[in-house]
């Protein structure tokens, strides 16, 4: 039926049925395809997008010790004004606290002196010659300013210095592997360490 203002000439005569249109059910269309391979593409798409949130979210929980550790730094460096020698004494235990996470406890939990510096030495991934590379001074330092009862003569400069290395030694860690042993650098070169 025509609507009342329609008469022959008015508009286009080709579109006279054109306000039938409307009467047309929308609520019927679908937003989903309705090609099965369709839906399977869409399904395979959701599935990616929640295997690659669930892969980030399993290496954002597994980084949490990098994390900790990081604030860690930052404290101990706001501290080192209050307090040097007291402040320094917490590198050791972040390093250990690190290194706890990505080895075998019964392994790293015993070790101390040269054991210990070749140990970090050997998990260190910073490139050879970097400056905020730790080196075998650098860890004896810090030994030295945890073990000593007296203080360790040491700049204001070169104690920063070392808390940014211990923090560039912290980012650079790999993500801990299900099997600890993995990152234990030739485990038959430590003395006392059982297989």
């Amino acid at each position: 039926m025509k609507p009342d203002f329609w008469y022959p000439g008015f508009g286009n005569d080709w579109l006279e049925n054109f306000h039938e249109i409307e009467a047309m059910k929308l609520d019927s269309l679908s937003l989903l395809p309705t090609a099965p391979g369709a839906l399977l593409i869409i399904l395979a798409a959701l599935g990616f997008v929640a295997f690659h949130l669930l892969k980030k979210r399993r290496r954002w929980l597994a980084m949490a010790f990098q994390r900790d550790a990081l604030r860690l730094l930052e404290d101990t460096e706001q501290q080192y004004s209050k307090d040097s020698a007291r402040s320094l004494t917490k590198l050791n235990q972040i390093l250990k606290r690190c290194v706890l996470h990505l080895a075998d406890r019964r392994v790293v939990a015993s070790m101390t002196g040269n054991m210990w510096c070749e140990y970090l030495l050997n998990i260190q991934t910073c490139p050879e010659g970097d400056k905020y590379c730790l080196t075998e001074i650098d860890l004896r330092l810090i030994e030295s300013c945890t073990y000593s009862n007296s203080k360790v003569a040491m700049t204001r400069e070169e104690a920063l210095l070392l808390i940014e290395k211990v923090r560039c030694w912290v980012q650079s860690l790999p993500v801990p592997q299900t099997k600890s042993t993995k990152l234990l650098p030739n485990r038959d070169s430590y003395p006392g360490v059982k297989k």
